[in-house]
């Protein structure tokens, strides 16, 4: 019996030694996590310019990180998660998911399309992630779109992605804040849409 004891003391002892190393391999020796700036669109859109029976381009004159932390979007696993070191190129990548619904976004003063078409300026408000048994993303970005000078979109969009946190990963983490995006996108096209077919 004090062998049959002693050994299964030992088993135990070396299971705890593993699962201490394992842990200190996952986590201490770990990177922190970091979303990279090229959006990728995560839903099929391929419907949207179906219903549409013609595209509108609106020029985005002006692009803003207005967030006070712009390199910090969450924790996970006492961990920091890192944003894009460009975060205009970020928004101008996201941005272009535009295209797929209906709305052909055109980048900087120089390059107008027609008189009296819809110009805009995007602000980057908010990217947040959080994570439990779920992983949650959280984008705001706030439109402001005119035509003649007449100011007629001014307000915050926001896109939330919630998913189940399978493995903590970084690819999880990016393709959350990615569906985040599109959800966002969803509810602005629409609204320049109309806008530009007022035009």
């Amino acid at each position: 019996m004090s062998l049959e004891r002693n050994w299964r003391h030992s088993l135990q002892i070396v299971f705890a030694l593993v699962g201490l190393t394992l842990s200190v391999t996952c986590f201490a020796g770990s990177k922190p996590f970091a979303v990279s700036e090229t959006y990728v669109e995560r839903a099929d859109v391929s419907g949207n310019l179906k219903k549409m029976q013609s595209t509108c381009s609106v020029q985005f004159t002006d692009i803003i990180d207005a967030r006070r932390s712009k390199d910090m979007l969450g924790m996970m696993y006492n961990k920091p998660v890192h944003g894009p070191t460009d975060s205009i190129a970020w928004l101008k990548s996201a941005l272009g998911g535009l295209g797929a619904r209906g709305v052909t976004p055109v980048f900087g003063p120089d390059s107008a399309p027609s008189t009296g078409a819809v110009k805009a300026q995007a602000s980057l408000m908010l990217v947040w992630i959080s994570a439990g048994m779920n992983m949650v993303a959280n984008v705001v970005v706030h439109i402001h779109a005119h035509r003649n000078g007449q100011p007629d979109i001014d307000k915050d969009f926001r896109g939330t992605e919630s998913q189940m946190n399978w493995a903590g990963a970084n690819g999880e983490i990016q393709a959350t804040v990615d569906k985040a995006y599109g959800k966002l996108l969803d509810q602005i096209a629409p609204e320049l849409f109309k806008l530009c077919s007022n035009a």
